[in-house]
Parts: C-alpha cells; sequence; structure tokens
C-alpha cells in the first residue's frame, strides 16, 4: 500500500509541475505575442481595437514561442524571463532619456 501512495505522491506532484511550467510558458508567450501584436498594429496605423493583424500576429508570436520552448525547463523559462523584463526596463530608460531622438 505505501508504494502505490508514493507512486500517487510522485505523479501528482509531477503532474502539478507540468502544469505549472505549462502556466508559465503561456504566460511569458501571451506578454511577448501581446507585445508583438501591439507594435505590429502600431506599423500599420491601425485603430485601437482588435482587428485581424492584431489577432494574426499574437497568436504567431504565442505558437512560435511555445514552439521554441518546447524542451525548456522552468529554470530556463525564469531565465528567458528574467532577461525579457531587463530588456523591456532598458528600452524604456533609452525611451525615457531620448525621447526626440
Amino acid at each position: 500500500m505505501s508504494q502505490f501512495t508514493d507512486r500517487m505522491q510522485h505523479g501528482l506532484k509531477q503532474n502539478s509541475s507540468d502544469f505549472a511550467l505549462l502556466a508559465l510558458k503561456l504566460l511569458s508567450g501571451s506578454v511577448i505575442g501581446f507585445t508583438i501584436a501591439l507594435v505590429v498594429q502600431e506599423i500599420l496605423g491601425q485603430p485601437e481595437e482588435l482587428t485581424l493583424a492584431f489577432i494574426f500576429s499574437f497568436s504567431i508570436t504565442v505558437g512560435l514561442f511555445w514552439r521554441l520552448t518546447r524542451s525548456w525547463g522552468l529554470s530556463t523559462v525564469l531565465v528567458f524571463d528574467l532577461i525579457a523584463v531587463l530588456t523591456g526596463l532598458l528600452l524604456r530608460l533609452y525611451i525615457m532619456i531620448a525621447p526626440n531622438a
């Protein structure tokens, strides 16, 4: 009976870990997809509502991120998120310092 409960606990731990990794990848891909979709919408000069270009670029970016991170573990995704946040902060700093450049 103890072996059965050990297997159940291990399976539950593995499934919850896999689900957390899946949710983190989906969240990271969605943030990047939303950013790319807003950039595409601004480049095309479209109105601020949801457009076909916005939805298309969002879904393509999320799908591409999902495909690229297929073999990544939790630590790799967290390091990628850290690098993405730091890059975003660096771009924000550049925009704030050189507004008319």
